[in-house]
């Protein structure tokens, strides 16, 4: 009984240590860095007319997994100090170090990657050794408007922009896409471009309200049925 009600609080430690531990620590740093990266991303190379900003989701990936990964790494080797040989320990946090030196050029590369969508026109640019790549609106070939089966059935929007060269730009995937979306919606109608719609399936009514808020359901319906 003794040795299964240690090893029951050895368990919880190790969840504690292991778990919960890097979790408490890295998420400040995670919720600071989303806020100061994009925000300051955004006042660099977002336009004073700007509909619509894409940013490179890799970064995204870097700022959620990037400070919970190294801190793990860290609470390990010091966890373990007193079993694991010095040499050992210094080689376990080295990697933590690799990691942020990896992730923070990762972090200013990708800095300079994303997409303007704005009232002028498009810029594009892919990270920091690369120039801007500018376009018209009538660079633009079509727009289609679908949506697809996700994670769990559930039914994620298409809002992909086709531009002559064979560009394709994702707005879904921008941080404002459903405040956004309507105005750019219009904007491309005022424009005179062709955007192709589905239509939504009977039977993917009820998954729809499924799987977004009522706000977002709204915009969803508008940019569908145009």
């Amino acid at each position: 009984m003794k040795k299964d009600s240690q090893y029951k609080d050895d368990k919880l430690l190790n969840i504690f240590c292991y778990l919960i531990v890097p979790v408490v620590l890295s998420f400040p740093i995670t919720y600071f860095l989303d806020w100061w990266y994009f925000k300051n991303q955004k006042s660099f190379f977002m336009s004073s007319n700007t509909l619509l900003f894409l940013h490179s989701e890799i970064t995204k990936w870097i700022i959620l997994y990037s400070p919970f990964l190294i801190m793990f790494l860290i609470v390990i080797g010091l966890r373990n100090s007193s079993s694991i040989r010095i040499i050992k320990i210094r080689a376990l946090l080295l990697i933590p170090v690799i990691i942020s030196a990896v992730s923070i050029f990762i972090l200013i590369y990708e800095f300079f990657e994303y997409t303007d969508i704005n009232q002028d026109g498009i810029r594009i640019r892919n990270g920091i050794f690369s120039t801007n790549k500018n376009y018209q609106w009538n660079d633009i070939d079509n727009v289609q408007v679908s949506y697809k089966r996700g994670y769990r059935n559930k039914i994620d929007p298409i809002y992909d922009i086709h531009l002559k060269d064979g560009t394709v730009l994702n707005t879904c995937d921008a941080e404002d896409f459903y405040s956004n979306i309507i105005t750019l919606d219009n904007f491309i109608k005022d424009n005179k471009i062709k955007i192709i719609r589905s239509k939504i399936q009977p039977n993917d009514y009820n998954d729809l309200r499924n799987s977004f808020s009522e706000d977002r359901l709204e915009v969803v319906l508008e940019i569908l049925n145009g």
